[in-house]
């Protein structure tokens, strides 16, 4: 005689068990540290991370305002291949996972278009300088 199938012990729940005594999306929330509670999200849609780093905001720039490569680079005029943290940015962040010690910034908007030798020049690549600055970023 089969065993009964067993089912999430969280309340609320009557998914079909999957490890430790819950079903598959609660024990997947545990797992990444997300609150337990809250709707199931949808077929297909991700739950949100509580933070942003470094590659997460160049995509969200990517994603709002289209490939660097439709622009011309804010220096030289070429075609632009990358988006790079404009000087002038207000809220600077400091990136500790994606790339440690890059600056980042959650305003789509402090992003220019610029071709690489521009971008690594304004970054101060080429004279082995980093931009960081003592005081302007906020990790």
């Amino acid at each position: 005689m089969p065993r009964p199938a067993k089912e999430c012990e969280i309340d609320g729940c009557s998914r079909k068990h999957y490890g430790h005594g819950m079903c598959a999306m609660h024990y997947m929330r545990k797992r990444r540290g997300v609150p337990l509670d809250g709707p199931a999200p949808r077929v297909g849609q991700r739950e949100k991370k509580s933070f942003v780093e470094y590659r997460a905001a160049h995509l969200r720039v990517e994603k709002s305002r289209g490939k660097a490569r439709i622009y011309n680079c804010v220096d030289c005029g070429d075609v632009a291949q990358e988006w790079s943290l404009s000087p002038d940015a207000d809220e600077v962040h400091m990136s500790v996972r994606d790339k440690p010690g890059a600056l980042y910034s959650l305003n789509e908007l402090d992003y220019d278009p610029r071709c690489m030798s521009c971008h690594r020049k304004a970054d101060g690549i080429e004279l082995g300088e980093h931009r960081y600055v003592p005081g302007r970023a906020s990790a």
